[in-house]
């Protein structure tokens, strides 16, 4: 409309205010996400059990960004969980304060192996150690370690 009126020059400051407020803009909220998703991502390094083709398991040092659904973690103390990961033997004590608000620290026991059931992440809440809380102990039992 102020093109077809005698203000060409203030029309036009209007537009490249508005394309550059509208650029300024685009450029800022793009950087807050990409500062987000590197807040969320957590790499550390894992000690991953893995069985060899002559019948040994051995432990092996990986990053966490390289765990795939499976793979059987060792567990040790003040140990910060990369991912969400089921009890397999042992039991934990598992500060939960920052997912839950929590206090006190929760024990974690080993899935039971003797079960007709299948593992279900609503109803075995205590078998799970979940993405982002911290081990205060791990309790193996006998001379296995703590995996999951």
């Amino acid at each position: 409309v102020w093109y077809l009126e005698p203000y060409i020059l203030y029309a036009t400051a209007i537009a490249v205010i508005s394309v550059f407020s509208a650029l300024v803009s685009l450029f800022s909220t793009r950087k807050n996400l990409l500062k987000i998703r590197d807040m969320a991502r957590f790499e550390c390094d894992v000690n991953v059990l893995r069985k060899m083709p002559n019948g040994r398991i051995e432990i092996e040092k990986q990053s966490s960004i390289d765990l795939v659904p499976g793979d059987v973690v060792e567990i040790g103390d003040q140990m910060l969980f990369p991912c969400d990961i089921v009890l397999c033997s042992g039991s934990v004590v598992v500060n939960e304060s920052m997912l839950t608000g929590e206090s006190l620290p929760v024990l974690k026991s080993a899935l039971p192996l003797h079960t007709s059931s299948v593992y279900d992440p609503d109803t075995d809440k205590r078998f799970t150690l979940w993405a982002g809380t911290k081990s205060l102990e791990a309790r193996p039992f006998g001379k296995t370690k703590v995996s999951g």
